[in-house]
């Protein structure tokens, strides 16, 4: 994402990932409780070795995989941090578990505070993608 664009969204902290992802900044990660992962692939190895080392606990959530599907994490890795892995996405929860929590996240959806944005054509992305003020969705 734009660093720009990630100001104001209330986050503690924000990381530009690199297109070579070893000169991926962490050094102001500082200590973590919990990341929520939507991007997986090759930066894991990278963001694990870069953890504040134990004895805190790091909440591990692996949810999407835009940067890839594997990640080639060493076992050294896992052993020298307090790290707990999970995933979420179906598996992770029943079917009878979505039913019940459904009504909390619809409920949950009706106080997100809208946000502008604007949809370019994925032909345009690259000539609009640094003019966008707003969020950008690009459609075919």
């Amino acid at each position: 994402r734009n660093p720009s664009k990630m100001e104001g969204l209330g986050l503690d902290d924000a990381i530009k990932m690199e297109d070579d992802v070893e000169k991926t900044n962490f050094s102001g990660l500082g200590s973590v409780d919990v990341i929520l992962d939507f991007l997986f692939g090759p930066i894991i190895p990278h963001l694990f070795k870069s953890l504040v080392p134990p004895p805190k606990v790091v909440q591990y959530v692996q949810i999407g995989s835009v940067a890839g599907l594997t990640a080639d994490l060493p076992a050294d890795q896992l052993r020298s941090k307090n790290i707990v892995m999970s995933g979420s996405g179906p598996g992770a929860w029943t079917l009878l578990q979505l039913a019940q929590e459904t009504p909390n996240m619809v409920n949950m959806v009706h106080k997100i505070k809208p946000y502008n944005f604007q949809t370019v054509s994925l032909a345009k992305v690259e000539e609009t993608w640094d003019k966008v003020r707003d969020r950008l969705v690009v459609v075919p």
